[in-house]
C-alpha cells in the first residue's frame, strides 16, 4: 500500500514543485531530498482534504496482498475522479486512507478471533507528520500514541523482539521445576515496557491522539465504500 501511496505523491512532484516528476531518466525519483520536498508540498493539503477526500476512493494494490487475497496486484488505481476532485491532497489522502483501511480489515480479523485493538501506536514514516495521527485515531476509533522515540520504532521492535526472546531461552535453559518455567507472555512482557512519558512533564513527551466521534462516523461512511470496492478487486485485475 505504501508503494502506491508514494507513486501518487512522485505524480505530483512536478506540479507542487519537488522537483520529481519522474521524466525519463530523471534521478530525482529516487532522491530521498526531493521526496521530502514533495511531503512538505502535499501533506499540509492531505491535512486540509475532507474524509471523504471530495468522494476518491483509492486501490493501493501495485503489488499482491496475500492478507486480502489479492493475487493478481496491478489494480492499483483512483476511483471516482472528477473536477470537483482533482487535487493532490484528495488524491493523497485516497491513497493514505487506503492503506489504513487495508489495516483495518486486518484487524477486525484479529479482534474477531479475540484480539481486539486497544491502542495503536506510531512507527515509520508516518511519524514524519504527526498530525497524521488524529486522522489514524479516528480511522480506527482507538486510542494513537506517537511515542518520542518514533523515529527509531523499526530497531526499538527489533530490540523489543531480542530482549523477549532471551528472556525465554534463559527461561528454558533455566532449572526451574515449574511447568511454564517462569516463561511470561508476550503481552505481558511488552506491558512491563517503560514507553515514556505521557504526562508531558519530560521535554521528550509522547503525544496522543483520541478519536473524535463526528470524524469517526464519517471515516466509517467512507471505510464501508472501499470495503464494496475491495470486492471488486478480482474483476479488475482480470
Amino acid at each position: 500500500g505504501t508503494t502506491f501511496m508514494n507513486t501518487v505523491l512522485d505524480m505530483f512532484g512536478t506540479v507542487l514543485g519537488g522537483g520529481n516528476g519522474g521524466g525519463e531518466g530523471d534521478s530525482a525519483r529516487s532522491s530521498i531530498s526531493s521526496r521530502a520536498e514533495v511531503f512538505q508540498a502535499v501533506m499540509p493539503r492531505v491535512l486540509q482534504a475532507a474524509p471523504d477526500c471530495g468522494g476518491l476512493l483509492a486501490l493501493p494494490f501495485m503489488d499482491d496482498e496475500p492478507g486480502l487475497d489479492v493475487t493478481n496486484g496491478g489494480s492499483a488505481g483512483l476511483y471516482g475522479l472528477d473536477t470537483t476532485n482533482a487535487d493532490a491532497g484528495n488524491a493523497v489522502k485516497a491513497a493514505l486512507l487506503s492503506v489504513m483501511f487495508n489495516l483495518k480489515l486486518g484487524s477486525e480479523v484479529l479482534s474477531a478471533q479475540g484480539y481486539p485493538r486497544t491502542e495503536l501506536v506510531l512507527s515509520g514514516g508516518i511519524t514524519k507528520t504527526p498530525e497524521l495521527g488524529q486522522v489514524l485515531a479516528d480511522v480506527f476509533d482507538a486510542r494513537v500514541t506517537l511515542l518520542s522515540s518514533a523515529e527509531e520504532g523499526t530497531a526499538w521492535g527489533a530490540a523489543l523482539l531480542a530482549a523477549y526472546r532471551h528472556h525465554v531461552a534463559a527461561a528454558e535453559g533455566s532449572e526451574s521445576n515449574s511447568v511454564d518455567k517462569g516463561i511470561i507472555s508476550w503481552s505481558d512482557f511488552l506491558s512491563g515496557i517503560d514507553r515514556g512519558d505521557t504526562t508531558g512533564t519530560k521535554s521528550r513527551a509522547n503525544t496522543q491522539f483520541l478519536p473524535d466521534a463526528g470524524r469517526v462516523a464519517a471515516y466509517q461512511a467512507v471505510y464501508e465504500r472501499y470495503k464494496e470496492l475491495v470486492e471488486t478487486e478480482a474483476r479488475i485485475g482480470d
